[in-house]
């Protein structure tokens, strides 16, 4: 019985990552002390490894608005996002969709010095691209 359990978890996790072989999700981790929140950003298609991203100076404003449906508000305007394969500039979205709960978590966090950090989910696995502040 454990070996059929762990045979079909094998392949729900096979069949999971052959449908999202070429796209990966962006993730903007911001957190304080032990506490962080992790929103989503955006969808990038193709392997992260074919994207750059650089910035010649760090995030410029984070702010939460919002009562009804929350939004985080990014201004980032030195970030390059640049597919080698494509050959296309890409820019993080001005407006991020919040849950209350990250609207919550966010208040708390915003509300002292806090770090960032752009994170990739590529095929159930994850990869921390670069500390931002």
């Amino acid at each position: 019985m454990l070996l059929v359990f762990l045979g079909l978890l094998f392949l729900i996790f096979r069949w999971y990552c052959k449908h999202t072989d070429y796209k990966f999700d962006l993730y903007l981790y911001i957190g304080r002390a032990d506490r962080h929140c992790k929103s989503w950003v955006r969808s990038f298609p193709l392997y992260p490894s074919l994207y750059t991203f650089s910035a010649t100076k760090y995030i410029d404003d984070l702010s939460v608005t919002g009562c009804i449906i929350p939004h985080l508000c990014v201004n980032w305007q030195t970030l390059q996002i640049c597919s080698q394969a494509t050959n296309e500039t890409y820019n993080l979205p001005k407006i991020i969709s919040l849950t209350w709960r990250q609207k919550l978590r966010l208040n708390w966090i915003l509300a002292k010095p806090f770090w960032c950090l752009l994170f990739t989910e590529y095929c159930c696995f994850g990869f921390a691209l670069q500390k931002l502040g």
